[in-house]
């Protein structure tokens, strides 16, 4: 694999080291019932670390990691993650209970075939019960705690049952609030995961968020629904030595390239993996041609990432977006004295920036523009 825009492990994955250490440690240990809260900007790397720490709970018999993310549902709905998460599980369990299908073919059976292979697994009548009840049930006619219980039930029920331990790896945790039941189910529901898994002794539970507004609100804050029960650990920028380090796993480059790719990717490994992908093409890879990559970069695949990004954007979001991207870092105060006479209530401006991911306040007053090659982007098309 060359530089892949994907989440990536094994020898592709750079650094984190102490952190997946960690994880791994903790996680493998049957007794330990304490999972992992993720936090950092978009493509910093948590499902990457995500991946890392799975592929190597994968060697050891006695754990079962299951990974989803909430960006993978198209219809958005609390029953398609239902279906989906529940399918991940018995997939992850599938050699052992002995289950010879693929599970997303079984829900397009006949009820008395798909009761007839449920019959024949290696598990509880309890768990056959619920496998039956996940596989079949009826859209629209089961209720939202009902439904959450048999998910999460299941991974419990499986992993008791095969005296195993059952790590949950769910990424991009904090938008389960925006499922629709009918409704969005709302913030009650990550209340309710954090009942369920309160009284869980076989399965733990690890997430992953981009916006540190809704980490804050799900895990980070006092007061906020898992705050206390699980480990959080930010993934920052990687630092100089790893960005090295992942260029020279592809390309011979100069210390000056590598210093360029450094200070444009800000270490965020999703940058460092597009220039990467770009310097393929050039003979030499000095600095020179990582200027060239970066500009080629901005100008072409940029407009494809970040404009529908920045279109969505109301009129006054943009003007404190577009200000922001030339200072990185701005107070309010200067905001107000920029653009006070065309908005007239910045405060919420700000807010609603923050909420969706794209600033952060740093201290009282100031605020930081955190994606700063879209920052780039913003000031090429001004």
């Amino acid at each position: 694999m060359v530089f892949s825009l994907k989440p990536v492990k094994g020898k592709e994955f750079i650094g984190r080291k102490k952190l997946v250490s960690e994880m791994v440690f903790e996680l493998s240990n049957i007794k330990s019932k304490d999972g992992f809260a993720l936090y950092g900007i978009r493509r910093i790397g948590k499902s990457s670390v995500m991946y890392e720490v799975i592929r190597r709970l994968e060697k050891i018999d006695a754990v079962v990691p299951v990974y989803f993310s909430l960006w993978d549902l198209t219809e958005n709905t609390l029953e398609e993650f239902s279906i989906k998460l529940s399918s991940k599980i018995l997939d992850a369990y599938k050699n052992k209970i002995s289950l010879k299908y693929k599970v997303k073919n079984l829900r397009d059976i006949s009820i008395e075939l798909l009761k007839q292979i449920i019959k024949e697994l290696k598990v509880s009548v309890k768990v056959k019960n619920d496998i039956e009840f996940l596989l079949s049930f009826e859209k629209g006619r089961t209720k939202p705690d009902f439904l959450v219980e048999k998910v999460f039930g299941l991974a419990e029920e499986l992993a008791k049952d095969t005296n195993t331990k059952c790590v949950l790896f769910l990424d991009e945790f904090p938008d389960i609030v925006d499922l629709k039941n009918g409704k969005k189910v709302g913030k009650q529901i990550i209340n309710k995961i954090r009942t369920i898994f309160e009284r869980y002794k076989y399965s733990v539970l690890c997430i992953a968020g981009s916006i540190r507004k809704t980490m804050d609100t799900t895990v980070l804050h006092q007061g906020s629904a898992f705050y206390g029960e699980l480990i959080c650990r930010e993934i920052k920028p990687l630092p100089k030595k790893d960005v090295f380090d992942l260029v020279e796993l592809h390309l011979k480059a100069t210390k000056k390239a590598k210093e360029k790719i450094y200070t444009f990717s800000n270490g965020i490994p999703f940058y460092i993996q597009v220039v990467g992908r770009e310097l393929l093409k050039k003979r030499k890879i000095d600095e020179k041609a990582v200027i060239e990559a970066i500009n080629e970069f901005i100008e072409q695949e940029g407009n494809l990432l970040f404009r529908e990004r920045f279109e969505v954007f109301s009129v006054g979001e943009k003007q404190i977006i577009l200000l922001m991207s030339h200072k990185g870092k701005i107070t309010y105060s200067v905001l107000n004295s920029k653009l006070g006479k065309k908005i007239s209530n910045i405060s919420t401006y700000l807010s609603y920036l923050e909420e969706k991911g794209e600033i952060h306040k740093i201290e009282k007053g100031k605020y930081k523009l955190l994606d700063p090659v879209f920052g780039m982007w913003l000031k090429k098309v001004e």
